[in-house]
């Protein structure tokens, strides 16, 4: 099961992850490449880390950024297949976040909630975290896509748009208007240049899942491998069932 997994890949990390520094310069940089390996495709990696992080901190260590690990781990368990132990991730992500009483740590976390929560089929349990996220949303705040998608799925596209304009000039925000267009191709093109390589596969499978319905199958298909080749090359199950079920319909 998925608990025996965990194990398992705690038992294969390398001896120099078991036993590295517990400082809290080293945990901030341990987080923030579990960000740079989940962003950039290397899920296998990422979630070793994510795995050995949080065991450390079972074990005795607390840390401020568990919340990050949970969060990124929350996210590959639920792309393939392991819904449950996604759920409660993200949940004891958000405890933590909450514990620490800064936005920094609780918009991430509320956000992931939120976007794994529909993702899930979970809809009505997604309204609470998507109102507290958009009620304490900062200017400075970055929300990711998957997030803008799922909050689109709760909450008034107007009030959501006013949220999101309310977000300082990046290219985050500018991804963030093409997905309330529902410009997804464009949104994937945007999120490619950033270099968000699970943003940018959900929204190519987002556009070829519109362009289905208008019937332009060839773009639709052009999409829809763009998106299969990174799903397939991170083993996200869930999102190649999608994919190969749109696939066949257009076929």
């Amino acid at each position: 099961m998925a608990s025996t997994a965990r194990a398992k890949r705690a038992r294969r990390r390398s001896p120099r992850a078991a036993s590295s520094s517990s400082s809290p310069a080293a945990h901030r940089s341990r987080t923030q490449r579990l960000g740079f390996l989940f962003e950039g495709g290397r899920w296998d990696d990422a979630l070793a880390a994510a795995d050995a992080f949080i065991a450390e901190i079972a074990a005795g260590s607390p840390h401020y950024l568990e919340h990050g690990a949970r969060i990124v781990r929350a996210q590959i368990l639920l792309a393939r297949d392991q819904t449950s132990d996604a759920l409660a991730d993200a949940a004891r992500a958000l405890t933590h976040a909450e514990a620490t009483g800064e936005p920094q740590a609780l918009n991430p976390a509320l956000a992931t909630s939120a976007s794994i929560l529909v993702l899930a089929g979970e809809s009505e349990r997604a309204r609470h975290p998507a109102a507290r996220l958009i009620q304490g949303l900062r200017t400075d705040d970055t929300l990711d896509g998957i997030a803008i998608w799922a909050l689109e799925q709760l909450l008034d596209h107007q009030a959501l748009t006013r949220a999101v304009e309310q977000l300082r000039q990046s290219p985050w925000r500018t991804a963030a208007e093409a997905i309330l267009a529902h410009d997804y191709a464009q949104a994937a093109g945007i999120y490619a240049e950033i270099g968000s390589r699970p943003q940018e596969a959900f929204f190519h499978l987002r556009a070829a899942e519109t362009l289905a319905t208008e019937s332009r199958r060839a773009d639709a298909d052009a999409q829809l491998r763009q998106a299969l080749t990174f799903y397939r090359s991170v083993q996200a199950t869930r999102f190649i069932r999608e994919g190969e079920r749109l696939l066949a319909a257009t076929a």
